[in-house]
């Protein structure tokens, strides 16, 4: 019995760190797609440009920030254990100034470009239910997504709908007010923002209560 529990345990964690790889690959596929970033990206890499700080430093700062978002939501429902997003969010900087720093697509086709935007969607979609499902600790801006459901009365995909238009919402007032510029705003954007959810509903749909059963 323990050996079983230890090693659902270990499973469970390694799909999360998986899930933590997967979604910053996802990320950096995005900006090189040059079609516009994911939500969530968006005002990580507008930090990023405007501070010259590192894209991993950038994602450790809007992390804090999504988790004090939470301290906000959940007030007294705020669990501790949650606090360990910060050591999530140090991980998930670290994958993504790698990823940042090992992949650098130029001179792509149009065609290329599309492919890698929608690739990038799918990824991000499967990193959020890879790190969400395993019931560890969820990525900061994930658990946002899940507190602003838990506001709803809602499930994750549709929390997760609403919390990307708000990032896209803040970040062209962020981007407007600073020198940036809106480079970083494309269609690839707007897809990311309408679809990610709906991929993480679909996968939920499929495999969630499957996963579930050899995880727990």
């Amino acid at each position: 019995m323990i050996h079983v529990l230890l090693t659902k345990n270990i499973l469970r964690l390694l799909l999360y760190l998986l899930g933590v790889a997967t979604l910053a690959f996802g990320a950096v596929l995005a900006i090189n797609s040059r079609l516009g970033v994911s939500p969530v990206n968006l005002i990580q890499i507008s930090i990023s440009h405007s501070t010259n700080l590192n894209l991993g430093v950038a994602s450790f700062i809007f992390f804090i920030i999504c988790i004090c978002g939470q301290l906000f939501i959940y007030k007294k429902d705020f669990k501790l254990i949650q606090f360990l997003q910060i050591l999530f969010a140090i991980l998930f900087g670290n994958f993504l100034n790698f990823f940042n720093e090992a992949i650098r697509l130029e001179g792509l086709s149009i065609t290329m470009r599309i492919i890698l935007c929608i690739i990038s969607i799918l990824l991000i979609g499967i990193g959020i239910f890879l790190t969400v499902t395993p019931k560890l600790v969820p990525l900061a801006p994930d658990g946002m997504a899940q507190a602003i459901a838990f506001k709803m009365k809602a499930d994750f995909g549709k929390g997760k709908i609403v919390f990307d238009i708000i990032i896209v919402s803040t970040s062209f007032i962020f981007l407007f007010l600073s020198s940036a510029g809106f480079h970083d705003i494309g269609i690839g954007t707007i897809l990311s923002m309408l679809l990610v959810g709906k991929v993480v509903l679909e996968i939920n749909r499929f495999f969630k209560e499957k996963l579930e059963k050899m995880l727990f």
